[in-house]
């Protein structure tokens, strides 16, 4: 993998998926139609204010040069609706189980944290997905993407390398990562695949 590095603040996507497709930051740029420089939010500070390019329009270059992407992400969530008034149903049913001849006071705190568990216990990954998330990291290619500060950022990954466009490329780990701003929670999974 080629290190490149972006040309403009909102570029990281752009650049991490052309890296992760063997293109020049032009090519891709000219494969998508844009290079997502259109100011569509101009209330809002750089990079936040630029269109940028969207996932979807990454993949879809992927497709159009014979590559194909599988997204994987390490906060994965199973439950029956995203809905929070649903969470809060969960939470009540557990809560009327077990406290329901406790005093006001009680019921209050209890309730207070079986809600915050029942949270957590939805929204926080398990161990074994953060293992899987390092093995796709240290055996394939493609892009990770994540938080820098109040930003999304995006950087490019080959069998254990990370390349940032913004930087330096370095070895992965996610203490490093965290240690230089850079809180990974999706990959994108990048295989080349055989054209008809």
């Amino acid at each position: 993998m080629k290190h490149l590095k972006k040309y403009q603040l909102w570029g990281c996507m752009a650049t991490s998926f052309a890296m992760a497709y063997d293109m020049t930051l032009d090519e891709f740029y000219q494969s998508v139609g844009h290079d997502g420089s259109e100011i569509v939010y101009p209330e809002l500070p750089e990079p936040m204010r630029r269109r940028g390019v969207h996932p979807n329009e990454c993949v879809l270059v992927g497709l159009q040069n014979g590559c194909a992407v599988t997204p994987f992400e390490v906060h994965s969530q199973l439950q029956a609706s995203q809905d929070i008034n649903a969470l809060l149903d969960i939470g009540i049913s557990r809560f009327h189980r077990k406290y329901a001849r406790k005093t006001v006071e009680q019921s209050k705190t209890a309730l207070k944290n079986i809600l915050q568990s029942t949270i957590q216990e939805i929204c926080t990954p398990l161990d074994s997905n953060w293992l899987d998330f390092k093995y796709f990291i240290c055996r394939r290619r493609g892009v990770l993407e994540g938080w820098a500060g109040k930003c999304k950022h995006a950087v490019a990954f080959d069998r254990g390398t990370i390349y940032d466009p913004d930087g330096p490329q370095y070895p992965y780990d996610r203490a490093e990562c965290e240690r230089r701003g850079f809180f990974g929670n999706r990959l994108w999974i990048v295989d080349k695949v055989a054209q008809n």
